[in-house]
């Protein structure tokens, strides 16, 4: 703990630059231990500790990540995950409470309380240093990624989960609707967006959404393929046993990292859902700027599941084996748009001005939404014809014409044999 007081300090007096004499490895070794004792049921001896100092030197150090390295940022995001694992795990909460006296040590209590009340207290960095380190992984310079063993949408996902619990906080909360508030008023501008954390981080989680919905996709497509090949048994059965077991290594290989990014992708999701259904927070999202960032990731993630090439991955057997289940991940879509867009005309106009905006894989969604939740559906159709009002400039009947039927692409899941 005193190794991270330690830097923060040094971070606080002499900047970036006074982080470079120290070696890369020590705040990595120095939250790998924290994490490790915690993890091994230490949490009593590091809650005993300075704590809060400890977290917020790690905030101020989270907050200049191409300082910090991506290694370094992991290690730390992963001691804070440590830190309030008792509060992430269900199970290990008690009924009496948010916290789970019951359930809890003191010493996973102290350090439980200590990061949420580091996170809303006024004036705190840790928020909006989890949103730029966020962020910040996307850039990765001089790393061997695969050496290293640095995974960046795993990185990511562990900032997301973190976040999330954050915001069970309601002061936690209060300050990312402040920091959205910012990037609102901020602009789009030279040094707007790039000064605004919560900006970067809207654009963080989108383009993550975006990669690994479309990730999975292809590699739900190729998992297809050699499964076909599999079908036909005589084909199959022609081939040679060492190019039979490279198909099945593969098959093996993609399905793992498919059922990993599809996760992700969900997480995404539930991050945009829960920003989208604060108030105050999708306040901040009508601006012009931040609407053009989910406008442009709605359509492309409606395109990618319920256009052609989702139309494709629907002929998959069992698809739920992948965790890949259309209807639930376009009904996730459809209700963080609508909501937004009954706030405001501003993602209806974003969505308008998207030159990636398709009217039939909008309206293959919401028929597919519609299945499963139909007031759902309907309000994604009327947003959908809301849309192709504004981009022909005419009627609304005129745009309900226009749109393609939505029976055009069929996205149910194949019924399981009997």
């Amino acid at each position: 703990m005193l190794t991270l007081v330690w830097l923060g300090r040094l971070l606080e007096t002499g900047g970036p630059a006074s982080l470079t004499p120290v070696p890369a490895h020590a705040l990595r070794d120095a939250c790998g231990v924290l994490a490790s004792v915690v993890r091994l049921g230490g949490a009593d001896l590091v809650g005993a500790c300075n704590v809060s100092a400890g977290v917020a030197a790690l905030a101020a150090l989270l907050r200049a990540p191409r300082a910090l390295g991506p290694l370094a940022a992991a290690a730390a995001v992963d001691f804070l995950q440590a830190a309030l694992a008792p509060s992430l795990d269900p199970r290990r909460r008690a009924l009496g409470g948010p916290l789970g006296p019951a359930a809890l040590s003191p010493g996973e209590r102290a350090l439980v309380a200590t990061v949420l009340a580091a996170g809303g207290a006024p004036g705190s960095a840790l928020v909006p240093a989890l949103m730029r380190a966020h962020a910040g992984a996307d850039v990765v310079v001089g790393l061997d990624v695969d050496r290293d063993r640095f995974d960046k949408f795993g990185f990511r996902s562990q900032v997301d989960s973190l976040l999330m619990e954050l915001w069970n906080d309601g002061a936690c909360l209060a300050s990312t609707a402040a920091l959205a508030a910012a990037a609102a008023a901020a602009g789009d501008g030279d040094g707007g967006l790039a000064s605004s954390e919560f900006g970067l981080y809207l654009e963080s989680v989108l383009n993550s959404l975006i990669y690994l919905l479309e990730d999975c996709l292809t590699r739900l497509k190729a998992i297809r393929d050699v499964e076909a090949q599999q079908e036909d048994a005589v084909a199959w059965a022609a081939l040679d046993a060492r190019a039979r077991h490279d198909k099945e290594a593969y098959l093996a290989h993609e399905g793992r990292v498919t059922r990993s990014f599809m996760s992700m992708a969900i997480s995404c999701l539930s991050v945009l859902a829960r920003l989208s259904a604060t108030p105050s927070i999708a306040a901040a999202m009508d601006a012009p700027h931040l609407a053009a960032k989910v406008g442009y990731a709605a359509a492309a993630a409606v395109n990618a599941v319920a256009g052609p090439a989702g139309a494709d991955v629907v002929k998959l057997a069992r698809p739920e084996r992948f965790r890949y289940d259309p209807p639930r991940l376009l009904a996730s879509v459809a209700e963080i748009v609508t909501g937004l867009a009954a706030r405001s005309p501003a993602l209806a106009t974003a969505l308008a001005g998207e030159a990636d905006f398709d009217a039939a894989a909008f309206a293959a969604a919401a028929a597919a939404v519609g299945a499963v939740d139909y007031g759902l559906g309907q309000r994604l159709e009327a947003l959908s014809a809301d849309v192709l009002e504004r981009k022909q400039g005419g009627g609304r009947g005129g745009a309900a014409a226009a749109a393609p039927a939505a029976a055009s692409l069929d996205l149910s899941l194949p019924t399981p044999p009997v």
